[in-house]
């Protein structure tokens, strides 16, 4: 059982991670209160993977890896730090691994957000990904690359939360042990993303290779112990 708690309704998009790293420019003294204690000395910034070119590509409608990408597709490229940093910086946190499949299965524990057959159109698999003998690619969810977050609104929990049976899988704050490594400690992924093939029911965990993983089919969304919490850049937060 859960206790209360806030959940994004989309996954955070491109637009919205500009703003942290806008804000950190202008206060690079927040940078040491938004970093994880146990984030390595060597990561010196909260700038994702080819940020540069997603966030040019982003603002002119423009294709990255041969995906359209705009400002309001989830943000990629994140390892588990930059997610853990964002969310505080919101004034919020990462999801648990429960709180996330609350979140997605409703009171029921349904398979999927919405009930407990699998319907391909309803969310950005990989099913689709790639062109084959039986399947065109984008042409059983539409898109071969992560969406716009509202662009599937098929894709939403009892919650109404969207997007947590596709488009990019998510960080939590939930730690365990890397199937293949017993003695390795790494951040769980929960959801599909448009590269997944097969796994799709939301009770499928999803081991991070490390915290310092990334990928461009990996975001996440911010999870709070209140409504509205306050940024940080508007005087609020820790």
């Amino acid at each position: 059982e859960t206790a209360e708690f806030w959940i994004g309704q989309y996954e955070v998009t491109i637009a919205d991670y500009a703003e942290i790293l806008e804000d950190l420019r202008s206060n690079p003294n927040r940078e040491k209160r938004v970093r994880h204690p146990d984030q390595p000395e060597s990561k010196v910034t909260f700038k994702p993977d080819k940020w540069d070119e997603i966030y040019e590509k982003a603002l002119k409608g423009g294709k990255f890896y041969g995906g359209r990408i705009d400002p309001n597709c989830p943000v990629i490229g994140v390892d588990w730090w930059d997610a853990y940093a964002y969310a505080k910086w919101c004034g919020g946190r990462l999801p648990t691994e429960q709180e996330w499949e609350k979140a997605a299965r409703g009171r029921s524990g349904n398979s999927f957000p919405w009930g407990n057959e699998i319907v391909p159109s309803n969310f950005n698999s990989g099913l689709d990904h790639e062109t084959t003998e039986v399947t065109r690619e984008s042409s059983v969810d539409g898109f071969r690359f992560w969406n716009p977050v509202d662009a599937l609104p098929a894709d939403e929990s009892r919650y109404g939360v969207i997007g947590l049976a596709g488009n990019v899988s998510e960080w939590t704050s939930t730690w365990d042990t890397h199937p293949d490594s017993p003695d390795k400690q790494v951040p769980i992924k929960r959801g599909a993303s448009f590269a997944t093939k097969s796994g799709f029911e939301l009770t499928a965990r999803r081991a991070g290779e490390s915290a310092d993983e990334r990928n461009f089919w990996t975001g996440f969304r911010v999870a709070s112990d209140r409504e509205n919490p306050k940024k940080m850049s508007f005087g609020g937060g820790a």
